[in-house]
This record gives structure tokens, C-alpha cells and sequence, in this order.
């Protein structure tokens, strides 16, 4: 799944917002940290006409630890303790 990271400059103007937009398949989450265990590129992507974005772009799968997320290739096994919870958004 396409996996889509940026800074949330929202959070310059509100420091209590958290700093990371992760988009998954275009469905926004924020998040505290991001790990990314995946290669990974930058991009330029065009939201809207004529709105342009950086962003750090990868394909996987994003598990979620409160406001952690964790970019992995595959999804974990679920019969392994973990406190990562997968998120679709």
C-alpha cells in the first residue's frame, strides 16, 4: 500500500499538534515518530490542481503504537506479543 509521509505545518502554528501527516491510500493519520523499516524516496505530488507537496513516499504497511507508526513491508504475525496495532486510517 502507498504510504505517504510529510511535516505538519499546522504545527508551527499549534505546538501541541502532533508533527508527522502519515498517508495511507490517501487517508490522513498524525503521528508523534515515524520508522520507516522500508526503502523510501521523495516526491513531489499534486493534491489538488495546481497544490504541490513533498513528501517521503514508500509502499508497505503502517502498524501503529499510540502515536507511533511504524512503516514495515509486511503486515506482522498476529500471534506474536506486540503492543503495534495495524491501521488501515
Amino acid at each position: 500500500m502507498k504510504i505517504q509521509l510529510r511535516f505538519n505545518t499546522d504545527k508551527l502554528r499549534d505546538d501541541s499538534l502532533l508533527p508527522w501527516r502519515v498517508i495511507v491510500d490517501g487517508k490522513q493519520q498524525l503521528a508523534e515518530e515515524v520508522h520507516l523499516c522500508v526503502e523510501a524516496h521523495t516526491s513531489v505530488d499534486e493534491i489538488a490542481p495546481g497544490v504541490l507537496k513533498w513528501h517521503v513516499t514508500c509502499e508497505g504497511v503502517a502498524v501503529w503504537d499510540g502515536a507511533v507508526c511504524k512503516v514495515v513491508q509486511h503486515m506482522p504475525h498476529m500471534d506474536t506479543p506486540s503492543n503495534w496495532v495495524y491501521s488501515g486510517i
